[in-house]
């Protein structure tokens, strides 16, 4: 769940960085980082959250078996959370 999390934050952090680097250009043209290599970092930044959200695939749950009455023979599965 944590990395899911932290996947949302690094892809909004790297659209906004995408979308902010016209910006960047015109109003902050006193920082050393030119504007592609901010570019080239937020699609780096969209990537990795990628990642970590495709990678947190949901586990199937454990099946346990259904007895009948006397506990002889199974008659179906539970699955358990």
């Amino acid at each position: 769940m944590e990395s899911k999390l932290i996947g949302y934050i690094l892809a909004g952090l790297g659209i906004a960085g995408i979308a902010l680097t016209n910006v960047l250009q015109n109003a902050l043209s006193f920082i050393p980082a030119k504007p592609p290599y901010v570019l080239l970092g937020s699609v780096a930044l969209v990537i990795i959250g990628i990642v970590l959200l495709m990678s947190n695939k949901p586990k199937h749950p454990k099946e346990v078996p259904v007895y009948d009455k006397h506990g002889k023979e199974i008659v179906g599965y539970r699955r358990m959370k």
